[in-house]
């Protein structure tokens, strides 16, 4: 299906499916949770993150490329530094229309959010149930 718009319902279905697999997946590890954790606090730097989560850079990086792939976090450059955030559509922030449907790379828009529930909403009630920072 490459980057094209869905033609069909199945085609929609499989790939609103597939991109929730591949959101489960990348938060089917403790570490790409309590990164996202941390991201939703606000923006860091690589090496801030792999302090925090106490892990290598070089993990934390590859961490951040699986949520990236996933649409859950977004990246800038500021000179040799990259900083991660969580993505407007993953935290709540994507603004008028951003529960609609924008393509096969997103799909999830409307499916994370159902009944309100995203996955920031997700993590803050995993973190308040831990007795997070």
């Amino acid at each position: 299906m490459g980057g094209m718009t869905p033609q069909t319902p199945r085609d929609f279905k499989d790939a609103a499916f597939g991109h929730t697999a591949r959101i489960g997946a990348a938060l089917g590890n403790a570490t790409r949770v309590e990164i996202m954790d941390v991201l939703l606090q606000g923006e860091r730097s690589v090496e801030s993150l792999a302090q925090q989560v106490a892990a290598s850079v070089a993990n934390t990086s590859r961490h951040l490329q699986i949520l990236a792939a996933a649409g859950m976090v977004t990246r800038r450059a500021e000179g040799t530094t990259l900083y991660y955030r969580v993505a407007d559509d993953v935290s709540g922030g994507g603004g008028a229309g951003a529960d609609a449907y924008r393509g096969p790379r997103r799909p999830h828009r409307g499916l994370l959010r159902g009944g309100g529930r995203g996955a920031g909403d997700l993590l803050r009630g995993v973190r308040r149930a831990g007795g997070g920072r």
